[in-house]
């Protein structure tokens, strides 16, 4: 019986856009001497949404695989399947990952504050734009509003903020001249 096993496939990123060139990395550790192989197959690489030219690679102990470069032409989720073969012979449990190409969206605008401040000294806030997958929004480009609620003579930024396709923005500056607490919103 030939032993082996392999782990999840990987991208070096989270938030892929159409036409973005990305690769897909696995790692089979290789127990025998057998010729071990992984081959990727999915729906979206037979009906041209996605492009990939070499769908074969010679599994080494210890050395992770790269599938790529990729490119996506069209937006959703793409299903790729890896399986381990030896010979033309299927072995193991398949390993699939979904990529979800050009369809996430901001979930929330985290802001990031001290606990505490002190009257009339200056602090920074730290805006993060989170997707709806749960990560880092990397290429936000959008306005946002920083409002502050329970001191009407606050020092904050007048007007519109611009993210600049960034996946975060410090705002340096920000005053309270009320004692209290003071809630920060931004919108």
């Amino acid at each position: 019986m030939t032993k082996h096993s392999s782990t999840s496939a990987t991208t070096e990123e989270n938030d892929i856009d159409m036409n973005e060139t990305f690769y897909l990395r696995l790692t089979a550790n290789k127990v025998s001497t057998a010729n071990l192989s992984v081959e990727i197959t999915s729906p979206s690489l037979n009906n041209a949404k996605c492009e990939l030219t070499n769908r074969t690679a010679t599994v080494t102990s210890g050395t992770a695989i790269n599938f790529g470069p990729m490119r996506c032409t069209t937006s959703g989720n793409h299903v790729f399947t890896f399986a381990l073969k030896e010979g033309s012979n299927a072995i193991g449990t398949a390993v699939t990952k979904t990529i979800n190409v050009g369809t996430i969206s901001v979930g929330t605008l985290q802001v990031i504050a001290p606990t505490s401040a002190v009257v009339n000294t200056p602090v920074s806030i730290t805006v993060r734009t989170i997707g709806t997958n749960d990560l880092p929004i990397t290429n936000y480009a959008s306005n946002f509003f920083v409002i502050i609620s329970g001191d009407d003579l606050a020092e904050k930024p007048e007007g519109a903020q611009k993210m600049d396709g960034q996946s975060e923005k410090v705002i340096p500056g920000l005053k309270f001249n009320t004692p209290g607490t003071v809630k920060i919103t931004i919108r």
